[in-house]
């Protein structure tokens, strides 16, 4: 959560840029009908990115929809 606050979490740079579904184009379908939009934060020191979903609202149709990573 660091890139959201700003400080890129590779580099420690303060040069963190915000782009939004909009903008940049990502979007998961996770239905027909349901998108969950995404924002992209972007180091311009370092090039390291990450993506977050937009609205918390949408984690729970990502949760019905995907199949969840098992901790090892």
């Amino acid at each position: 959560m660091k890139m959201q606050k700003g400080i890129c979490p590779k580099c420690d740079a303060k040069e963190v840029y915000l782009s939004t579904t909009e903008t940049h184009g990502v979007q998961i379908r996770t239905t027909w009908t349901d998108i969950v939009f995404t924002e992209l934060y972007i180091c311009a020191d370092c090039g390291f990115l990450e993506f977050y979903v937009q609205h918390k609202t949408d984690l729970e149709n990502v949760r019905k929809k995907f199949k969840k990573v098992k901790v090892k």
